[in-house]
């Protein structure tokens, strides 16, 4: 739905730009027109020379030269404005500074490159400049396939990253529900706190992702875990009336 919505305003945004050199034409018209149409806002707009000839007392209905030429380098300027608005921007997919070729092989989701770094030597547990694992990114990249291979390769998969994040935390943080699957059937502790206190279990009940809070209570996570508020899951699925939350929780309880 966001990017529906956003896609939406882009189209405003186009659609607007394309009208602005219309209104252009339609004020120098009225300008020509002398006062026979001229908008509300040009009506009260203050002329000096009209009224230092005596053809208006203050505030009269037609522009000068000058007055027309501000409004249309303001008109200008305002166009350009809304063009650079309405350019979609793409979501950066890389950072300013690259890591080492671990760290970029798997934040691509690159099996190939990832056991290249490999075999050139690099540690596949090491921390890369983001203080990250190649496993935390990953997780956090959504990438399910290469994280496999990570674990398969001897990733360390409770491993905290040096912000305190789990690939566990990172994944269900993201929304990544698949990635956070792979991670429990591998055997990630689904009690395992990220940054802030915050629990696997209550995050993802929080953020209202039923999969994943089906899968940590499977895994065998505590349905009464608080997190750094004092709130347990169920407390948090009630107090925002997230019923499948609610659901893949009681499923603990009837088994």
């Amino acid at each position: 739905m966001a990017k529906y919505r956003a896609g939406s305003v882009l189209a405003f945004f186009r659609g607007l730009v394309c009208l602005l050199p219309l209104l252009s034409l339609l004020f120098t018209a009225c300008r020509s027109c002398d006062g026979v149409f001229i908008p509300y806002c040009m009506s009260i707009c203050p002329n000096p020379i009209y009224a230092a000839y005596g053809k208006s007392s203050g505030w009269v209905s037609a522009w000068t030269p000058l007055h027309l030429l501000v409004w249309q380098l303001a008109l200008a300027f305002f166009t350009m404005l809304l063009v650079a608005a309405s350019v979609p921007v793409q979501a950066q997919n890389r950072p300013v500074i690259e890591d080492n070729a671990l760290i970029e092989a798997a934040r691509a989701g690159d099996i190939e490159t990832i056991n290249i770094a490999l075999l050139s030597g690099h540690n596949i547990n090491q921390y890369g400049n983001a203080g990250k694992t190649a496993l935390h990114v990953a997780a956090e990249w959504g990438h399910a396939r290469a994280l496999r291979h990570l674990l398969d390769q001897g990733a360390r998969i409770d491993r905290r990253a040096r912000d305190r994040q789990t690939a566990l935390t990172y994944a269900v943080t993201r929304g990544h529900a698949e990635v956070a699957l792979v991670l429990l059937q591998a055997g990630a502790n689904p009690d395992r706190a990220g940054r802030n206190h915050d629990m696997p279990l209550v995050l993802a009940a929080r953020t209202n992702q039923p999969r994943i809070v089906a899968a940590l209570v499977k895994a065998g996570a505590d349905v009464l875990i608080t997190d750094n508020t004092g709130r347990t899951p169920r407390q948090w699925a009630e107090e925002r009336q997230l019923g499948q939350v609610l659901h893949a929780l009681d499923q603990r309880a009837q088994k």
